[in-house]
């Protein structure tokens, strides 16, 4: 005799999943990706990322974690722990109470930049972890490379507006 779940239990799980749902297509968008793009990049079908954004199909815990790593998300975040995990952060209150004196185009300033810093930061596991095919860096995705700032053709240091700086 198998145990039916209770009504209640039921529309607790529908109501989460609708949740990380919305979570997953608001951090897609926020990062400015198409669902093609996050498919080619997590080897996910692009059909079963649009089932998952309208909570028609459960994620398993190989595609968050890689969902997680092309949004810049944490898994926490995804599935609604982060406010909770973090709210009797000292700095965050610190955070709060130095926002509440700011300008409001102080407070997009500082928004934009905390964005920055989020988005600037490899995930922890990083995307070797789960398979992705994502550059390692902006130069690595250009194809150039990194050099040590000299001027190769003449071996002088680089040039800034003009003037030579040594």
């Amino acid at each position: 005799m198998s145990e039916q779940p209770d009504a209640a239990g039921t529309q607790a799980d529908k109501r989460a999943q609708q949740e990380l749902a919305e979570r997953l297509r608001t951090s897609r968008e926020y990062a400015g990706l198409s669902q093609q793009t996050v498919a080619h990049n997590t080897g996910i079908p692009r059909s079963a990322i649009s089932e998952i954004e309208r909570g028609n199909r459960r994620v398993d815990s190989i595609e968050l974690k890689k969902l997680a790593i092309v949004y810049g998300q944490t898994l926490e975040y995804l599935l609604g722990e982060d406010a909770a995990s973090r709210a009797d952060d000292p700095s965050l209150k610190l955070l709060t109470r130095a926002h509440a004196g700011l300008t409001s185009g102080d407070r997009e300033k500082l928004l934009s930049f905390a964005q920055f810093l989020q988005f600037s930061q490899d995930p922890p596991g990083g995307a070797d972890d789960v398979g992705l095919d994502l550059p390692r860096s902006a130069s690595e995705h250009a194809g150039a490379s990194v050099s040590d700032g000299a001027d190769s053709a003449n071996d002088r240091p680089p040039t800034v507006g003009g003037e030579q700086h040594r």
